[in-house]
């Protein structure tokens, strides 16, 4: 049942070809919420398998953060905040994009899993990944085919109906140089760019352990296309992120041989980007420099950020800043650029911390995890997820990274799971003896 959550990620595609057959705002607004209701059923079943086991679960000290976060940012929900106009309706709205898909870990520390479950979760990554990346280089190479395509679907249309711009298209100003920043079935570049920084530690993982040489060329060709995919999205906190996710991937998961086999390849194609994207010495200065206005923009919005904390150290309320307080238009809703500084901004710095704490914690105990098990699916689940979790923790520093819920959603559904990796596989071997 947790399968659906690995096309999430292409999940506003999906809705928009349900908007051209159904053309109706109110119905696709009670079908996005699609994400929400899998982690309200699957919740309810793990809850109703814990009782049925008449056995306490056992809790970890993750497990009690989480907690401990939900329930902070829940009441939040209560609390009007400093602004007015923030309608109780907006506070609700800021807790399912700030805490909700964290119940999703519990779903993954509950469900009852096979190995099968878990072989079939992490294979079933790899199309959907697959048809992303077929898209972002078609996007990539013809940029006008591709946008008479998505027009042909009334894409803007279907954007202003979400509340969002209905660009396809954003492009990077390089100075003498415009890069189109691709979004693939993604709908949209930087949800692309969180999505590769996801998967490249899992693309990593599942060809450092691949062992006959078709797989591993498979492997290969698999975790070089991801690396592409997330350069041509032109994001450089996210490209930075993916590296050192994969390093981190590559020197604890004992692929360092490897990379060196493919490093010509990777090479090569980044060669190939560079000659047919145009980009000169000029150019590729530009996005390093201080001076880039992006990264002004980012530094402007830091100072902002500590200003406003400054004034309101508790926060300010729910849904006063990120992407959310632009879409509500809330006067005096700002957006931080950063998943952090946003967290202590609502709820205050404590909050924020928590957020962070519960993020390293992730990534230390699915790497402690990786260490203890021994099936090789379980042991790509883990380092993946592990990688994975350093990756996105890196980008949320400067971008509000966890409001793509489809990825938050199959992201901490993989935590839940890597961190009681050991248990499970014991599970399965006590099993094994049972039937013998």
């Amino acid at each position: 049942m947790s399968a659906p959550w690995t096309i999430g990620p292409v999940s506003r595609f999906v809705l928009l070809l349900i908007y051209n057959v159904i053309s109706s705002p109110l119905l696709l607004s009670a079908i996005r919420l699609w994400d929400d209701a899998l982690i309200a059923v699957l919740l309810v079943r793990v809850i109703h398998d814990a009782f049925n086991r008449r056995k306490a679960p056992k809790l970890m000290y993750l497990d009690v953060l989480v907690i401990f976060f939900i329930g902070l940012t829940a009441l939040y929900v209560f609390y009007p905040g400093t602004l007015s106009g923030n309608s109780l309706f907006n506070r609700f709205n800021g807790f399912r994009f700030d805490a909700l898909f964290l119940l999703a870990y519990f779903v993954g520390r509950g469900l009852e899993l096979k190995r099968e479950h878990v072989r079939w979760l992490v294979v079933a990554l790899i199309p959907t990944s697959v048809a992303v990346a077929v898209v972002a280089v078609c996007q990539w190479a013809l940029p006008g085919q591709s946008t008479a395509f998505f027009q042909m679907l009334h894409y803007q249309e279907f954007m202003r109906t979400l509340g969002a711009t209905g660009e396809l298209f954003r492009t990077r100003d390089l100075g003498d140089t415009e890069i189109p920043r691709v979004s693939s079935l993604v709908a949209g570049d930087l949800a692309l760019a969180y999505y590769q920084v996801f998967m490249i530690p899992f693309a990593a993982a599942l060809f450092f352990a691949a062992r006959k040489p078709a797989h591993q060329a498979a492997g290969a060709l698999f975790l070089v296309t991801m690396i592409a995919v997330v350069v041509l999205t032109v994001t450089r906190s996210a490209i930075l992120a993916s590296l050192v996710a994969l390093v981190f991937v590559t020197l604890l998961g004992s692929g360092i041989g490897k990379m060196t086999a493919i490093s010509g390849v990777i090479a090569s194609a980044a060669m190939a980007f560079l000659l047919f994207s145009g980009l000169t010495a000029t150019s590729l200065g530009g996005l390093a420099s201080p001076q880039e206005g992006s990264t002004q923009e980012h530094v402007n919005r830091l100072v902002t950020s500590v200003d406003l904390l400054q004034g309101d150290p508790l926060g300010r309320g729910l849904s006063t800043a990120g992407p959310l307080a632009q879409r509500q238009i809330l006067q005096g809703g700002f957006t931080n650029e950063s998943w952090y500084l946003q967290l202590a901004t609502e709820i205050g710095v404590v909050g924020a911390v928590l957020f962070a704490l519960i993020s390293l914690g992730v990534v230390v105990v699915a790497f402690i995890s990786y260490r203890q098990v021994k099936d090789p699916w379980l042991r790509a689940l883990t380092i993946g997820t592990a990688g994975g979790g350093l990756g996105l923790m890196t980008v949320a520093v400067v971008l509000h990274v966890w409001e793509f819920s489809s990825l938050a959603a199959l992201f901490w559904l993989m935590a839940g799971i890597a961190v009681r990796a050991p248990r499970l596989e014991a599970e399965w071997e006590a099993a094994d003896g049972a039937q013998t």
